[in-house]
């Protein structure tokens, strides 16, 4: 039976099930909100009860809004961002009243984009204490209660903000040295493409292009075969800077590089469309959050090195 209307259900009721319909899963809700996946259904039943009304259905493998679910999610979604992110700023400023962000990448990002741009974001926001976490663990990235995020991937819609950053368009690197003593133009030639001393990184993870990966979609001989791969990306770009060999790039990644001239770009380039780095947020609506937001977007939006490959 429903309750009264002045008889309001728990709030922790109604964020367990915006959580739910927005990541489609229940396990999912339990791992954004830092409970169990019984809690997370137990929430669910407390609000039902409140309703009077089932708000949840299982549709394959997703958990679906009712049409009562559904109305009651597009009422309640905005509101309950907004109460969350009141609390978030309350909380900061009752543990550290100093203005505190917290940022998350994975290790290539955070070193070849993120890190070289942190004495401009420090300048923007004088006052904020800016922490950044790299991780290349996909798992313990996802966990990480920061601020803002920076992945890999495609866009999910299981962040409430969620923005296509930089678009995915990958190339050849090398130093200016190993080109002039490999006799390479600006262009690879398929042909010579198998004796060309490649540089491997060892992801295990299908979203990143390996050089297998890249060859296929350039419409390159498969590279042959190694037996060495480097641990993370950095370690790679340093290999790569001291000419040990021939890296894969990614556009945005080493405008500085490039320009500097301790790397050269060789074309082609591959696009991947709807693949690339996504910023993403979980209280967007605090303002200094927001503030950040857009200034990071509009680092992104300025026009990269090399031209071509953006053409």
């Amino acid at each position: 039976m429903p309750a009264a209307d002045h008889d309001l259900p728990p709030l922790k009721a109604l964020i367990a099930f915006e959580a739910t319909v927005r990541l489609g899963s229940m396990t999912a809700a339990a791992r954004e909100l830092g409970i169990s996946q019984p809690a997370v259904s137990q929430r669910l039943r407390v609000l039902e009860e409140q309703i009077g009304a089932p708000l949840t259905q299982r549709s394959g493998q997703k958990v679906v809004a009712t049409a009562v679910g559904e109305s009651l999610f597009n009422d309640i979604a905005d509101s309950v961002r907004e109460v969350e992110a009141a609390v978030h700023r309350a909380r900061q400023l009752a543990h550290n009243p100093e203005a505190r962000l917290t940022l998350t990448a994975h290790f290539g990002f955070t070193y070849q984009w993120l890190l070289p741009r942190l004495p401009q974001l420090e300048a923007a926001f004088p006052g904020v204490r800016f922490e950044v976490i790299p991780e290349d663990d996909e798992q313990r990235l996802a966990g990480q209660r920061a601020d803002i995020s920076f992945t890999f991937g495609q866009l999910d819609g299981r962040s409430r903000y969620e923005r296509l950053l930089i678009p995915e368009v990958v190339f050849a690197v090398c130093s200016p040295a190993l080109a002039e003593r490999l006799g390479l133009g600006a262009t690879l030639d398929p042909a010579a493409f198998a004796q060309l001393p490649l540089l491997h990184k060892d992801v295990g993870d299908a979203r990143w292009l390996d050089w297998r990966q890249w060859c296929r979609l350039a419409g390159f001989p498969p590279p042959p075969r190694h037996r060495f791969s480097y641990s993370n990306y950095p370690l790679l770009l340093g290999a790569a800077e001291a000419g040990q060999g021939i890296a894969l790039g990614w556009i945005g990644l080493h405008d500085e590089a490039l320009a500097a001239g301790r790397l050269v770009a060789l074309q082609p380039a591959v696009r991947r469309e709807d693949y690339g780095y996504i910023l993403r947020a979980q209280y967007p609506q605090t303002v200094l959050v927001a503030q950040v937001l857009r200034w990071l977007e509009a680092e992104a939006a300025k026009p990269h090195l090399p031209g071509w490959a953006c053409s």
